[in-house]
């Protein structure tokens, strides 16, 4: 018995030492890059979340943002989460479908406008989950 406690304790600092003692989740967002074309409006991503680390896990809510070439903020949406869960096993893969909207600013009328304004840029798809660790992902977005 006294053996196998002294082979736990050594697993448990080899964990503290390289870092896997803390729970998180890595996040990933399918397509990247989310593709917008004339008259598209919203577009729905899937968001894959993995497990990593043990422990617990708290998770208050995600900002999902859209950031346009010059870094300003053009549409977001905080959703409520409300999670606790006391024990992370890593390696556990979820995913959750999210839609993202265009503003009505970028909802041109003609081609034309839209090849004018839009055609050819490129934006950032943010998500930061809070909670006892802030998580973040991007993706681009691309106009075509």
């Amino acid at each position: 018995m006294r053996r196998s406690s002294g082979i736990l304790a050594a697993v448990c600092v080899g964990l503290l030492l390289i870092g896997c003692s803390g729970a998180s989740v890595n996040l990933n967002i399918i397509p990247n890059p989310v593709v917008f074309q004339f008259n598209q409006f919203e577009q729905t991503v899937t968001v894959e979340i993995k497990t990593s680390g043990f422990g617990k896990l708290v998770l208050d809510e995600a900002l999902v943002a859209v950031y346009d070439d010059e870094d300003n903020e053009v549409w977001s949406k905080v959703v409520d989460i409300g999670a606790s869960i006391p024990f992370v096993v890593p390696g556990i893969k979820q995913s959750f479908e999210q839609t993202v909207l265009l503003p009505d600013e970028y909802h041109y009328v003609t081609p034309e406008l839209y090849e004018e304004q839009l055609k050819g840029r490129e934006f950032r798809l943010e998500i930061v989950l809070t909670g006892s660790k802030t998580m973040q992902t991007t993706a681009q977005i691309r106009f075509e």
